[in-house]
């Protein structure tokens, strides 16, 4: 499980990058837990992304409790397969 908080922003997002890297060396399953996130923007967004292109074969990547704000910029992505609930 990866939990963000603060913000996923331009300033952020190579730091998310390296911790969703590490986290995918040691396991193809991946839990962003989003709760404490309070803002994300398009860097974000481009970084969750990247997460998911990089999930191998039989793997899954997966978003828990992600606010309004972000739940809507997946839905306008096409990407609410990967929210949970």
């Amino acid at each position: 499980m990866v939990s963000v908080r603060g913000e996923i922003d331009l300033a952020t997002e190579a730091e998310l990058d390296a911790v969703i890297s590490a986290a995918l060396q040691r396991s193809p399953h991946i839990v962003l837990d989003l709760a404490d996130m309070g803002f994300m923007d398009s860097a974000g967004l481009r970084s969750i992304i990247k997460a998911k292109l990089a999930i191998p074969q039989g793997g899954s990547l997966e978003v828990r409790d992600a606010p309004d704000q972000a739940r809507k910029v997946f839905q306008i992505a096409g990407l609410t397969d990967i929210l949970a609930g």
